[in-house]
C-alpha cells in the first residue's frame, strides 16, 4: 500500500546518509535494498472496494456466500451478518483500522489516512503482527507472537465474546480485526515471511499497487465447497496453501525480466540466475520490467480467486462457531 512507499523514501535518505555518493544507481548490481517492512494487500479505503484489495476479496467472499443462502443455513446466517449494515459498517471500520492503529500495527502512534513520510516514519510501524510462516510459527523478526495467526485468532475470539452473534458493534470491528489478519495470510509474501527490506526492494509495493489495478479482471465465481474444521486449523492450512505462491509469483517475474525487450533494457537485464535467487541477485525491482506479462499477471489472478474462496470459506467457519441466527439484513441472498 502507499505506507510502503512512504516509509521507502524516509529509509532512503537515511541509507543515502551512510553510503554518500558511493551509492549505485537503482540498477547496479551492488545496491542496497530499502523499504518498510509492510506487503500486504492495499488497504487505503474503508468503504471504497478500489482502493481497498482487503475490502474486494471479503466482499468477493460474501458474493459466493449468496449463491448458496437458499440450501445451506450456514452460508445463509453468514450472509446476512456481513451484510447487516450496522455488523458492516463496524467490519469494514476493523478490516481498515489493522493497518493503520498503533494497537495492530506494531507502532507507537496511529498512523492518518494517506500518512506523509514523515508521519509514517515516526509513528514506527513494523507490521510484524502481519506476517506468519506456517513452517516455523513465526513472524519475520523470528517471533511466535504476535503473527498473523494468533492475531486473527485473538481477534476472533474477542469478537465471539462480544456478542457477534448478535451483531453487536463490538464483535463486528473485532471480525473486521480478524479478517484483516486472515485475509494478510493469503498474500504469499506474508506466509513466506518475506518482508520489504528483502531485495527487490520496491517489489512489495510494485506488486501490490498492480494487484489492485487487476483484481476486477479476477472475480471467483464460486467455491469448491464449504469447509471443514476449525477456524484455527484453517488459518494455519490458509497459510501453508498461500505459502507456494509465493514463489510461482517470483519465478514469474524472473521469466519476466528474462524476455523482456523495451526501453529498460539495461535495467530489466536478464539476471542469469534460478529463480530462488532472484531475491539475491535483483536489488532493485522495476515495475515496467514485467507489467503486463501474461505470466505474472497469471500468478496474481490465481492467488485473488485463492484469496476469495479461503475468506468466503472462513467466514462460513465463522458463522457456523457462532451458530445463531444472523441479524435482520433486508433482501436475502
Amino acid at each position: 500500500m502507499a505506507l510502503h512507499r512512504s516509509l521507502l523514501a524516509l529509509l532512503v535518505a537515511s541509507l543515502a546518509s551512510l553510503i554518500a555518493c558511493a551509492a549505485p544507481s537503482d540498477g547496479s548490481d551492488d545496491g542496497e535494498e530499502v523499504d518498510n517492512q509492510e506487503a500486504h494487500w492495499d488497504a487505503q479505503s474503508v468503504t471504497n472496494e478500489s482502493e481497498s484489495t482487503h475490502l474486494w476479496i471479503v466482499d468477493r467472499g460474501i458474493d459466493i456466500l449468496a449463491h448458496h443462502g437458499d440450501s445451506d443455513p450456514v452460508a445463509a446466517r453468514a450472509w446476512g451478518l456481513m451484510t447487516n449494515a450496522t455488523c458492516r459498517a463496524q467490519w469494514q471500520q476493523g478490516l481498515y483500522d489493522a493497518d493503520f492503529k498503533a494497537a495492530y500495527n506494531n507502532g507507537r502512534s496511529d498512523l492518518p489516512p494517506n500518512p506523509s513520510d514523515v508521519q509514517v516514519g515516526l509513528a514506527g510501524a513494523t507490521w510484524a503482527s502481519h506476517f506468519y510462516d506456517p513452517d516455523t510459527g513465526k513472524n519475520y523478526k523470528g517471533e511466535t507472537s504476535p503473527t498473523a495467526y494468533s492475531e486473527a485468532s485473538a481477534h476472533l475470539s474477542l469478537a465471539k465474546e462480544n456478542h457477534l452473534s448478535d451483531g453487536k458493534a463490538k464483535g463486528c470491528y473485532e471480525l473486521g480485526l480478524a479478517l484483516h489478519y486472515f485475509t494478510d495470510l493469503t498474500q504469499p509474501m506474508h506466509a513466506a515471511n518475506f518482508t520489504a527490506v528483502n531485495r527487490p526492494a520496491k517489489l512489495h509495493s510494485n506488486l501490490e499497487g498492480y494487484s489492485m489495478e487487476l483484481q476486477e479482471r479476477y472475480p471467483l465465481e464460486d467455491w469448491s465447497g464449504p469447509p471443514s474444521g476449525t477456524t484455527r486449523d484453517f488459518l494455519v492450512k490458509t497459510a501453508k496453501d498461500s505459502k507456494p505462491l509465493f514463489m510461482e509469483g517470483v519465478e514469474a517475474i524472473v521469466a519476466a525480466y528474462k524476455s523482456y525487450t523495451g526501453w529498460r533494457i539495461l535495467q530489466c537485464r536478464n539476471i542469469d540466475a534460478a529463480a530462488w535467487r532472484f531475491v539475491e541477485r535483483q536489488h532493485v525491482d522495476y515495475r515496467d520490467c514485467w507489467e503486463g506479462n501474461a505470466g505474472v499477471d497469471a500468478v496474481i489472478g490465481k492467488t485473488l480467486r485463492f484469496a476469495q474462496e479461503r475468506t468466503a470459506q472462513y467466514i462460513y467457519l465463522v458463522a457456523k462457531e457462532i451458530g445463531g441466527d444472523a441479524p435482520t439484513t433486508s433482501g436475502s441472498p
